[in-house]
């Protein structure tokens, strides 16, 4: 089941501090919406508009905090609520490490060879340059 966070601030607080001093915007300062909260200091709380739509919405629990979660809990303790059942996430697949054979068991072929003596990669014998680094194997 996948949770939803919420807020850790009092909605009961939210909602009184909106009742009471809601003109001065205490309860956005509260939440944590600093902007809006001057606002409402500056404006008388829009007005007595804006504290009347924000009552309505603390006490629907619409109401949101300076990081964007809802103000839920009416105590000061959070709970997460349960929203919906989903698949979890997958799983990222994990790299794994696969030994690297030696360059010898890589070429299993029964033509002749040509080892380079700067690299030690295995070159085909008409190879004139090594495939590895490019050193000249004939002069």
């Amino acid at each position: 089941m996948q949770t939803r966070r919420v807020s850790e601030k009092s909605r009961l607080v939210t909602l009184l501090l909106a009742l009471f001093v809601g003109i001065f915007g205490v309860h956005r300062f509260y939440a944590g919406r600093v902007a809006s909260g001057i606002l409402y200091l500056c404006t008388e709380g829009l007005f007595g508009i804006g504290v009347l739509v924000d009552i309505i919405l603390i006490a629907t629990g619409s109401f949101y905090d300076g990081h964007g979660l809802p103000i839920l809990n009416w105590d000061e303790t959070p709970k997460p609520i349960i929203t919906t059942q989903s698949q979890p996430f997958p799983q990222r697949p994990q790299r794994v490490q696969t030994p690297q054979p030696t360059q010898k068991a890589q070429y299993q072929s029964n033509e002749p060879t040509i080892y380079c003596p700067e690299c030690g990669s295995i070159n085909d014998s008409e190879t004139v340059y090594c495939s590895t680094c490019g050193l000249a194997l004939r002069r």
